[in-house]
Parts: structure tokens; sequence; C-alpha cells
């Protein structure tokens, strides 16, 4: 996995991102304790960076999670909103983490907010993000809340692998294996609001539904290979493989989901990737120490911002520490001229911009 040298300033934060993607429920005592005795606020804010990630890349963390943070002491979640996946916030305020203060201020400047708050903000809830527009009844909205989709949709059945109910309507000709999915505007994953269902169900790793689906569809969508890194399920990735179907840049994808045993089973299987991702590392402790004791350029930037730009914007402190200790150009700007300070005050980063005014 990476070939790293694990004595680095980062091996607690790498420990604690394998810990998290166990997801072990017998371990969430232990792991919330070994956080409440952490006095330094730099790895917590770590910690939490690395937990949202996971938590909007894989649904089946979102209970391990929000358990987990809501058995973390002295956070104020308030402040991570912005940052943070929609659906979690829901879930730590029904845990009394965030209060509902917070929920209505947010929710003035924040779409997706507005929606999952509908009842507690006395709004009636549309579902906005879809097609049809169509207005929710009560049901329909708590199960989107709950599961992200009404119970017995299509992408319902999909996202939690019901192969034979998936089986069942498609002989009842109720579903339409070839009609695109509409998709949850708070699955972070989601970058459009239609998706076949073939990518639909490798985002998910729903492997029964998608092995049928790719016998049966009458066409093989483009992105799929990018979708089932994110999804991170082995299996899937295989068969897209062996159907010839793996076109795109997914080492990059695997970095930035920090989905790391699919980018070494890619490195083995498929080719080795020298390409420099390292600005999709931000929150991903591992592939950002590969890149630094490789000798990849540290300041390379995608999409605008270097992996210092990202740290920042994320309020990482840790992180960005260790890319300016091993070199990381602190003046170096956004290809649209923003500095580091600059991004740091955009996102309201205060712990990087006391360190970046000290220093």
């Amino acid at each position: 996995m990476y070939d790293i040298d694990m004595n680095n300033l980062l091996q607690w934060d790498i420990e604690m991102e394998e810990s998290l993607r166990r997801m072990n429920l017998d371990e969430i005592d232990e792991i919330s304790n070994q956080i409440n005795q952490i006095d330094d606020e730099d790895k917590k804010i770590s910690f939490l960076n690395m937990a949202f990630v996971l938590f909007e890349d894989n649904y089946r963390s979102h209970d391990f999670i929000a358990n987990l943070l809501s058995k973390i002491n002295n956070i104020d979640y308030s402040c991570l909103i912005t940052n943070m996946p929609k659906q979690l916030v829901y879930k730590l305020y029904k845990n009394g983490k965030i209060g509902i203060d917070v929920i209505k201020k947010q929710a003035k400047t924040d779409d997706l907010i507005s929606f999952i708050f509908s009842k507690e903000l006395n709004l009636k809830p549309t579902l906005w993000f879809y097609t049809d527009k169509k207005e929710l009844t009560d049901t329909e909205f708590e199960e989107i809340i709950e599961y992200g989709y009404p119970k017995g949709s299509y992408e319902y059945i999909l996202k939690y692998d019901l192969i034979n109910e998936l089986i069942d309507q498609v002989a009842a000709s109720t579903i339409d294996i070839n009609k695109p999915c509409n998709v949850n505007a708070f699955d972070g994953v989601f970058a459009t609001t239609r998706y076949s269902p073939l990518n639909f169900a490798a985002l998910y790793g729903s492997v029964e539904c998608f092995k049928y689906l790719i016998r049966n569809i009458n066409q093989k969508p483009v992105g799929v290979d990018k979708c089932a890194v994110i999804g991170g399920n082995l299996e899937i990735i295989r068969i897209v493989c062996q159907e010839n179907l793996l076109v795109s840049n997914c080492h990059e994808v695997a970095v930035k989901y920090n989905q790391n045993l699919i980018f070494d089973w890619l490195q083995e299987n498929v080719r080795f990737d020298t390409n420099n991702y390292i600005s999709r590392a931000a929150n991903n402790p591992r592939a950002l120490v590969y890149y630094v004791q490789n000798g990849y350029d540290i300041d390379a930037q995608i999409e605008n911002a270097s992996a210092s730009h990202e740290c920042a914007a994320n309020n990482n402190l840790r992180f960005l520490k260790y890319l300016i200790e091993n070199g990381a150009d602190k003046n170096k700007k956004t290809t649209l001229g923003d500095s580091l300070l600059n991004v740091a005050q955009m996102f309201e980063s205060q712990n990087v911009i006391k360190y970046l005014n000290q220093n």
C-alpha cells in the first residue's frame, strides 16, 4: 500500500484514516476516547476531514461516522458545516451536536440545508433536484432523508443492491433498466443530476445489481470506471477491467477519494501510474506522504490549486505544515492568483489563518 517510510509527521493521521476505513463498530469507543484525550486541535481537524471524506464516498459508513463523531467532545461542529456532508449535518443535529440556530443561519445561503431541514424550518419540501421537481409526501421526504431515495424506487433498489427486487420489477415491466437514475443532490460524489443505472450502481458499490445491469443494458455508459473507483468495490473494478471499460485516469480518482486499496490494485494489475496527483491528496495522508517521499513536485496544481491550497481550504493545518516543512512554497498562488492566506480567509480556516499570519 503506497511504499512509504511510516516514520513521518503524518504517521498518526495515516493510522487513524485506516482505522476509519475498517468501520469496525467495536472500535467506536476506542477511537472516540483516543480523540477526546488529544489536546491538539489540528489533529482533531485532520481526523474530521478524513471522516468527512469517508462519509461522502461510502453510504455504508454513515451511521458509523455519525455515531463516532457524536462521541467526540469539545468540537464546535457549527464552524464546520460548510465543508461537512449535509446528511452528516442532519445526523449530528439529531444527536444534539448542532443547534437549530446554527441550522437557520446556514439555511439562508445553503439550499441543501434548507431542504434537509424543511420540517424544522417550517418549509414545504420540494424535490427540486429531480427533473420533474415534484412535491414530496411526508413519507417520501422522510425516506429520502433516511435512505437517500424513496423506498421501492429504482434508485433505492440500486443503492441498497436489492437484486431480487430489481429482477422482479424488470420482469413486471415496472422498471426500465436503460432509464437514467435521478440522483440525490446531497450525495457529494455526484457531479450531475442524472446517471446511467450502471454508473449509479458502481458509485454505491452495489455489486449484484451491477453484474445484472452490465449483462442486460443496451449500451455501456461513459465514466463507469471512475464511478467504480469511487464506489470502492474491487469486484466491480475487476469486471470493469474485464469489459475493457477502464479508460479514464482512475488513479487520480482513487487518490482524491482515499481509495488506497484500489490505487494499489490499479498499480499492480492495470498500469503503474507515475503522474503527480498530490493536489488530490489534501485529505489522504498516505498518498500525500507517498508523493512527498518519492520526490514529486509538492507545488503541482490540478484545477487551479496545489495540495497546500486544498489544505488551507480545509483548515487542515497538520497536512499544510507537513508540506511546508518538506519544501512547499508558502508564496505559491493558485492559477487564479489567490495566495494561501487568501484561500484560508475565503473558507474561514481560522487555524491556518493564524499560522500564516505568524509565520
